[in-house]
């Protein structure tokens, strides 16, 4: 005789467990610079042995390991998903949010000197910049001659070392601590000394006072002179082209001494 027995037997498949320990939740990191992923992922039935996927929904899927170091995720803010699967093909997930930012440069601008300004062979030229830098990094100065190359590293310095008799493009960059950098450029001549002639005027007798003196009365003279090298020192006088040992800014004479007639009156 044989008898039959009949048994019913129901595998069940737990559900696997996974969680993303970094980065966290609502963190965020500069756009093109290495995140790094880590995540716990473990199944009853398969232990560790789970296949990983790492999905953006702005990058798409980036990677399959529990720990790595990822730097190509898309600017912007984003849902970052890690699916466990197990080999029965259930899965499980963990999600967080994060945010990509994008770097923007400093905004740079030289103050001193000025476009085309022109220095003598050996003068002190003070240089002036300034830098800002919309996410408040801090930030880092590099002055470059095109002839002389590098010569300065700050906001502010003053430098008499760039060659002489050359025509010199100044350009600083400033650059924030992550990397983005930005510039301004001058032109500026270095040359020899130019010592530029005082730009003088008689101011006193002038066309007021009229063409004509009366032999008994006196005449003041005056003139004003100024300089863009430096001071005037002296005042030279002459009478119808002869000097006459008067060197100051302003005097007074009779007209007698002049006797009548015209004269021509100059001043250096």
């Amino acid at each position: 005789n044989r008898g039959a027995y009949t048994l019913n037997v129901e595998v069940i498949n737990n559900i696997c467990n996974v969680n993303i320990l970094s980065p966290q939740d609502g963190g965020w990191a500069w756009l093109g610079f290495p995140v790094f992923f880590n995540a716990y992922a473990f199944d009853e039935e398969d232990g560790t042995n789970l296949t990983l996927s790492w999905e953006s929904n702005l990058t798409g899927t980036f990677g399959n390991q529990l720990s790595f170091t990822y730097a190509d995720l898309n600017e912007g803010a984003q849902t970052i998903r890690l699916i466990a699967t197990d080999s029965y093909g259930a899965s499980c997930y963990d999600e967080i949010n994060f945010y990509i930012s994008n770097n923007t440069a400093p905004v740079v601008e030289i103050i001193n000197p000025n476009n085309l300004d022109y220095f003598n062979c050996s003068e002190a030229i003070d240089f002036l910049a300034q830098a800002f830098d919309l996410e408040g990094q801090s930030i880092s100065f590099l002055w470059i001659s095109n002839i002389d190359g590098d010569f300065g590293s700050t906001s502010a310095f003053s430098y008499n070392g760039l060659t002489c008799g050359a025509n010199h493009t100044i350009t600083v960059v400033a650059t924030d601590s992550l990397g983005a950098s930005s510039s301004d450029s001058i032109q500026i001549e270095i040359g020899p000394y130019i010592n530029l002639a005082p730009i003088v005027e008689i101011i006193s007798p002038n066309a007021t006072s009229g063409p004509y003196v009366d032999a008994c009365s006196e005449i003041y003279f005056e003139a004003n002179a100024s300089d863009e090298n430096g001071y005037i020192i002296s005042y030279v006088w002459e009478l119808n082209g002869v000097p006459q040992g008067i060197n100051v800014k302003n005097f007074t004479i009779k007209a007698a001494q002049l006797g009548a007639g015209t004269h021509t009156i100059k001043v250096t």
